[in-house]
């Protein structure tokens, strides 16, 4: 019985007192939590165990240090542009209600957190890359006009490649940043062999 397995002093409230299981639509006090989580844990929730940690493994002496709580989210067409969303949402949520120390993490984080940090990671690789092209250009030829119009062209190629990911309707992903650093090391090479031939 679990009222055995219990040594408590008798509570102000005499409804508390009584086994949790004759008071109904109340919640558990918390003198009877641990006897009455054994004691679910015994019985029909011993599938639930594996998501709680404990401080030691000495039955109704244990304290809870850990848990896992789990849910089921269905997401729209689009997860890469919705799913980053949800992401910071639930973050949010969790951090302003959440217990101290609480976290969420989830498999589709490792895509979610990449689609939030691709596109402004992107424009700064495109941003240091065009100083980079400015400078180098403007070291072989020594010419500052020669070397802004280098510049325009390799920024052009970029802007057009972004222009048509919007047009076709195609999503921001890994692949179109990746063709994106590329077409600069392209586009450079060329304009640069027109202006090196525009100088002599």
């Amino acid at each position: 019985m679990l009222e055995e397995r219990v040594n408590l002093t008798r509570p102000v409230d005499e409804r508390d007192w009584q086994h949790p299981t004759k008071i109904w639509n109340r919640y558990v006090h918390p003198k009877w939590f641990y006897p009455c989580l054994e004691e679910f844990l015994h019985t029909t929730g011993k599938g639930y165990e594996y998501q709680i940690r404990f401080n030691s493994k000495v039955k109704y002496e244990r304290r809870i240090v850990a848990f896992k709580y789990g849910g089921q989210i269905n997401l729209t067409p689009t997860p890469l542009v919705d799913g980053p969303k949800l992401m910071r949402d639930i973050r949010n949520i969790v951090r302003t209600y959440g217990v101290e120390g609480t976290f969420t993490f989830a498999d589709d984080y490792l895509g979610w957190e990449m689609a939030l940090v691709i596109l402004p990671e992107t424009y700064s690789s495109m941003a240091v890359t065009l100083v980079a092209v400015c400078g180098v250009i403007y070291f072989v030829t020594f010419n500052m006009q020669v070397s802004i119009m280098v510049c325009i062209c390799v920024l052009l190629v970029d802007l057009y490649l972004l222009a048509l990911l919007y047009y076709w309707g195609l999503s921001f992903n890994f692949m179109p940043a990746l063709l994106i650093s590329m077409a600069l090391g392209l586009a450079v090479d060329f304009s640069a062999h027109l202006g090196h031939c525009y100088i002599g």
